[in-house]
C-alpha cells in the first residue's frame, strides 16, 4: 500500500487496503497503531505511518466506492449477534464468502463502542454511518433494536442458523475497589464517556 501511495496510485492503494479492511475511514480515526511500534522502517528513520495512510486514501474525493461483489450463495446461514466492530468484521466477511447474514444489533445504530463512547470530534457519526451503510449493500440483513435475551432468545437464533458468531462487547465498566469510587461525581470511564457523547448532565465532583 505505501509502495502504491508513493507512485501516486491512490485507488489501486485502497483497493489493497478495503482486502482486509472494508472500514478504513473509522480505522483510520481510532486505531491506536500499536504495529508502528514494530515497523522496522523505525530503525533507518521513524515508522511508516501506516494508519494516517489507510485515512489519507481513505478520504481523497475521488475515492472508489467499495467492491459489492460477493462469492456464488450458500445454502447455510449466519446469525452475527452485535453491530460494534467485531460483528461488522465478522458480517462483512462472511457476506462476501456468499453466507446469508443477518447482524442482531440492541442499539439503534451500528458502531457499538465506536459509536457509543469515541467522541465525535475523533470519529464522526458520519464517517461510522458512511461505512457501515455498505453492509445492507452487500445483502446483510439488519435487526436494530433488538437485544438478545429480551426481543429474541440465543437459543431461537441457534435453532434457525447454522451458526451463531456472538461480538455483544463488554459495555460495563470495571470498579476498582478504591475508597470513595460511589461518590457523587465519580464516574467509572465508560459511563462518563457515553453521557458526555450524548449530551446527558453530569455533575462532575
Amino acid at each position: 500500500m505505501a509502495e502504491l501511495i508513493g507512485q501516486g496510485r491512490f485507488s489501486e492503494a485502497l483497493d489493497v487496503v478495503r482486502e482486509k479492511l472494508p472500514f478504513p475511514k473509522m480505522l483510520g480515526r481510532v486505531c491506536m497503531r500499536e504495529c508502528e511500534n514494530l515497523c522496522s522502517r523505525g530503525n533507518v528513520d521513524q515508522p511508516i505511518a501506516i494508519c494516517e495512510l489507510k485515512r489519507f486514501v481513505a478520504d481523497r474525493h475521488d475515492a472508489p466506492p467499495p467492491d459489492l461483489t460477493v462469492e456464488p450463495e450458500k445454502e447455510q446461514a449466519v446469525a452475527v449477534v452485535g453491530g460494534g466492530p467485531a460483528g461488522l468484521m465478522a458480517a462483512h466477511a462472511l457476506r462476501q464468502k456468499g453466507y446469508a447474514v443477518t447482524l442482531f444489533e440492541a442499539e439503534a445504530f451500528l458502531g457499538g463502542a465506536a459509536r457509543l463512547y469515541i467522541p465525535r470530534f475523533r470519529l464522526p457519526t458520519e464517517i461510522i454511518e458512511e461505512e457501515t451503510g455498505i453492509l445492507p449493500k452487500l445483502g446483510v440483513e439488519m435487526r436494530l433494536n433488538t437485544r438478545i435475551g429480551r426481543e429474541i432468545k440465543l437459543e431461537e437464533l441457534v435453532r434457525q442458523y447454522d451458526a451463531v458468531f456472538l461480538a455483544t462487547g463488554t459495555h460495563k465498566g470495571i470498579r476498582l475497589a478504591i475508597r470513595g469510587e460511589r461518590i457523587p461525581g465519580v464516574y467509572n470511564a465508560l459511563d462518563f464517556l457515553r453521557r458526555a457523547k450524548f449530551g446527558q448532565k453530569i455533575e462532575i465532583g
